[in-house]
């Protein structure tokens, strides 16, 4: 038995399938795993290899890439401000687990 990845007519990964030893490889399938992470992968059939379509994108140093898997698209939010402690935690959790515990 082997996992294989099931592809639609352009490539675009659908989901993966089993396939049990002795069985028929059907059209639209391929060994090769996608690589991760990977967030719109399209399998290249004349490379015979994986590409992501939806690179993230470059931003700011006060923003982040968000990716919404609904929309398969890229956003570009503000970071958002830590919690008014979280680093006096943060800290608290080092003490508390300074020993390795």
């Amino acid at each position: 038995m082997t996992q294989y990845h099931k592809i639609d007519s352009d490539g675009y990964y659908i989901e993966p399938v089993i396939i049990y030893d002795g069985d028929e490889i059907p059209d639209g399938v391929t060994d090769i795993p996608p690589p991760q992470p990977c967030y719109l992968p399209r399998f290249d059939r004349d490379a015979g290899a994986w590409v992501e379509d939806a690179p993230k994108p470059k931003h700011g140093e006060d923003e982040m890439a968000v990716w919404d898997g609904e929309a398969k698209a890229w956003s570009i939010v503000p970071v958002p401000e830590p919690p008014p402690d979280y680093f006096g935690f943060l800290a608290g959790l080092m003490e508390v687990y300074a020993d390795g515990r």
